[in-house]
């Protein structure tokens, strides 16, 4: 499969859906665990949303936007974490670098917050995203200066959320409530170019397949 948007599943994945409730009976059940309009608000103004041209780095992209948000809910203001470094330190981390260029073809979440509970991030402005550079950037290995800077902003744990369904929906929504950060990958069709461009609103796609995104 082409992952030309990067998000690759850590584990074999489905789509779970809540069967048979209406969208009142939605309303109704989840109405006890939905966000505080307060929280709603506090994460709308935090909201983390950047560009990652024709890359595949949305993982990185994800990730070092995840950290940044938690950051900010514990009430931090941090610099900018640069999505380099778990993109890239993901792909390290799978051992497929061996001295040569790597494609960018995404990666996987769990080595993408595995490698920054492990070796850390970098600010922004000592791992830049700049456009004109960053097909180039993508494909290179980290180097020891990148670790050494990143050693100071370590992750202390993730986790994943394995129900499925209703039970997922409860679970999402309860961490959402406790100010986490919920990072989403799914499998979108080639119409998502579409909906990505404005031209339509985002939804499940039966069709060919595009890849994974984050």
């Amino acid at each position: 499969m082409n992952r030309s948007t990067g998000w690759k599943p850590d584990l074999a994945e489905h789509v779970a859906h809540a069967h048979g409730l209406t969208t009142d009976e939605r309303m109704e059940r989840y109405g006890v665990t939905r966000l505080p309009v307060s929280t709603s608000k506090r994460m709308m103004q935090m909201c983390f949303v950047r560009d990652q041209f024709e890359s595949s780095a949305c993982v990185g992209f994800t990730v070092a936007g995840a950290t940044y948000a938690r950051l900010r809910f514990q009430g931090f203001e941090p610099e900018l974490f640069s999505p380099l470094t778990p993109y890239n330190g993901a792909r390290q981390m799978e051992g497929i670098y061996k001295g040569k260029e790597l494609p960018d073809d995404g990666s996987h979440p769990f080595l993408a917050f595995s490698f920054i509970q492990t070796h850390g991030l970098t600010h922004e402005s000592i791992l830049p995203w700049e456009w004109l550079t960053y097909y180039d950037r993508v494909r290179e290995e980290l180097d020891l200066d990148v670790f050494q800077k990143a050693s100071q902003f370590r992750i202390s744990n993730f986790s994943r959320i394995d129900e499925t369904g209703d039970d997922r929906v409860d679970v999402v929504m309860q961490a959402l409530a406790s100010e986490h950060v919920v990072p989403l990958g799914m499998q979108v069709g080639r119409e998502f170019n579409k909906y990505r461009k404005g031209l339509g609103p985002v939804g499940i796609e039966v069709g060919p397949g595009l890849g994974g995104h984050m």
